[in-house]
């Protein structure tokens, strides 16, 4: 005799390109995308956390504080009104 286990519908937002290059490697594995995404769940418990390192790069706190400091404030920091005039005004330098 088999058991239901109850189940609960994950919906997710993923861009195309990236979903189905994960699904043509799980292909290889013959594994379903709702399996990785169970057994990265239970990772996640196993390892009470991602079961990876984040790390910011050499760099990336830097930029970090740049853009916060830009969004607070927004007249402490040149600007342009479109993508041209700020590679112009690159270009002049």
């Amino acid at each position: 005799m088999r058991i239901a286990h109850k189940t609960t519908e994950v919906r997710s937002r993923i861009e195309p390109a990236l979903k189905n290059k994960v699904v043509r490697y799980l292909n290889k594995y013959d594994m379903s995308l709702s399996h990785a995404i169970r057994l990265f769940m239970l990772e996640i418990i196993e390892h009470r956390g991602l079961p990876f390192d984040l790390r910011l790069r050499p760099g990336d706190r830097e930029a970090i504080d740049e853009v916060e400091y830009a969004i607070k404030n927004p007249d402490k920091v040149k600007s342009y009104g479109s993508v041209e005039e700020m590679l112009k005004d690159i270009d002049k330098d």
